[in-house]
């Protein structure tokens, strides 16, 4: 008797071992976090959201202000949207806006860029916004802090002492 198409692939992939590792990080995020395996699902098919590199050449603002500035122009996000992302009050976001449009009313330069900093590095209050940026590319892009510095058009100095800065926080905790 010969098996159908359907029945081969259930048999292939229950007895595959990525399907095992699968079922072990399942259980993994059911225990540790009471999460099912579809609310699993959709945060994983979430697209990350990321803001480019480029966008902060714009050098009159504080990283936080380009960064709410490109959330609100750029991408159409509300004060509310804006503030969930980053892990901020509204009223915070809205301010960090109408400030940025007094120091800069042109529209943010986005330049080409291969290099993003994802937006959920904002939402841990641990760090400032732009220690967050320096860690993040220092630590998981493994850049250097003069290629940090003319990336974001900073000071040598400041993007080094922004990262010391950060590692102390980590030691104290």
């Amino acid at each position: 008797m010969a098996i159908s198409r359907g029945e081969f692939l259930k048999n292939s992939i229950a007895n595959d071992k990525v399907t095992e590792a699968l079922q072990v990080i399942d259980r993994y995020f059911k225990d540790k976090y009471a999460i099912s395996t579809s609310e699993v699902l959709e945060i994983l098919e979430r697209e990350e959201l990321s803001i480019p590199l480029s966008v902060f050449s714009n050098t009159p603002l504080s990283s936080l202000e380009i960064i709410v500035r490109y959330l609100k122009e750029t991408l159409g996000k509300t004060y509310h949207e804006t503030a969930e992302l980053l892990n901020r009050d509204d009223r915070t976001v809205w301010s960090t806006y109408n400030n940025s449009l007094k120091k800069y009313r042109g529209k943010l330069k986005i330049g080409p860029s291969s290099d993003a900093i994802p937006l959920s590095i904002f939402a841990d209050r641990k760090y400032s916004v732009l220690e967050s940026i320096v860690v993040f590319l220092k630590n998981t892009r493994q850049k250097s802090f003069n290629e940090i510095a003319e990336k974001l058009k900073k000071n040598y100095q400041t993007i080094w002492t922004t990262y010391r800065k950060a590692q102390a926080k980590d030691e104290t905790r």
